[in-house]
């Protein structure tokens, strides 16, 4: 079941996937599509802090990972676009990091589910999962902060010509 709470994240991201379609997208196109980007990211960091569990299905961090690839190919296509690919590569990394954070929320997530079929005591796994989660949360912290810094400063290169 599709997380009701990234719905709406989706639809933006795929608005914005849409709008830098063209091989090289204009410049009004890229500017306004990060500003999308990081109101996708604001609200998606508010809705996982109020609706995201450590225990929570792992299809809603599934959803989660599905969304920050769709932020991390559209925020790579303004990159090469706008600024710099090595100089601006931050958030780039920073969702690969948290996209690596997931996998392994995902993993952890999977394996308790099994082992509590199974009858196994699982508190140190719930533990494991909290820091898991937080770790999730402290990821998309990173990468909306370095997004943020990076279009703050593409923004101000190109609305300052």
């Amino acid at each position: 079941m599709t997380a009701p709470f990234l719905d709406e994240q989706k639809s933006q991201a795929d608005g914005v996937e849409q709008a830098l379609r063209p091989t090289t997208p204009q410049t009004n196109v890229c500017l306004r599509s990060m500003r999308e980007i990081l109101s996708i990211l604001d609200n998606t960091s508010v809705q996982c802090v109020m609706h995201l569990r450590a225990t929570s299905d792992y299809q809603r961090f599934e959803d989660l990972q599905d969304l920050v690839i769709k932020v991390r190919d559209s925020t790579y296509k303004i990159i090469r676009t706008l600024g710099d690919v090595v100089r601006d590569f931050e958030p780039i990394k920073r969702a690969a990091e948290l996209l690596d954070t997931l996998d392994i929320h995902i993993a952890l997530s999977m394996s308790v589910e099994v082992r509590r079929q199974r009858g196994v005591s699982i508190g140190k796994d719930l533990k494991d999962l909290r820091a898991s989660r937080t770790e999730v949360m402290m990821s998309l912290d990173r990468l909306r902060a370095s997004t943020r810094e990076v279009f703050a400063r593409l923004e101000d290169k190109k609305t300052s010509r």
